[in-house]
């Protein structure tokens, strides 16, 4: 996706998904029982999506991050659909809580981040296919890492407008 993230190593990649969940909660987090603080990272913007539904995208990106590595043992061509992820609407119910949202991320970058750190030099260098097209898992990560960095700066591009907007 992003040309800075070609030359990240899978112990990087590790790391900055461990490092999400973290991350994540300092730009959404806010405090807890404001309802000010839930509307604001509830409105939609410009990317077309909140800040909570921005950060539910990353999940989703984890989740198929997470679930396409731990396949690499047991199957010869894994293989991840994004698109059908592109077209889905992560904007939670109006009775999912921030904490909900940010606790379904803690455990799913722990996965991912499991699921890669338990697969050896040698896996990186296999064929996975991703929507259809053949790529390197390593070359994957990098994009999975990029795209779920991205989902994060437009969760904050998304609060930052709506505190302007107030």
């Amino acid at each position: 996706m992003s040309e800075p993230f070609d030359s990240m190593t899978m112990s990087d990649a590790a790391v900055t998904i461990r490092s999400l969940p973290r991350r994540c909660a300092e730009t959404i987090g806010g405090p807890v029982g404001d309802d000010s603080w839930d509307r604001t990272v509830r409105s939609i913007g410009g990317s077309g999506r909140s800040a909570l539904a921005n950060i539910g995208r990353a999940n989703a990106e984890l989740v198929a991050l997470g679930t396409v590595l731990a396949s690499l043992p047991m199957e010869k061509t894994p293989s991840v659909n994004l698109g059908p992820i592109d077209r889905k609407n992560y904007e939670p119910s109006a009775t999912t809580e921030v904490g909900e949202v940010l606790a379904l991320l803690k455990e799913n970058a722990g996965r991912a981040a499991r699921a890669l750190e338990g697969r050896g030099h040698e896996d990186f260098d296999r064929s996975i296919m991703v929507d259809g097209k053949p790529m390197t898992a390593a070359n994957y990560v990098r994009r999975a890492v990029s795209s779920s960095l991205l989902f994060l700066k437009h969760a904050q591009t998304e609060i930052d407008a709506a505190l302007d907007a107030h």
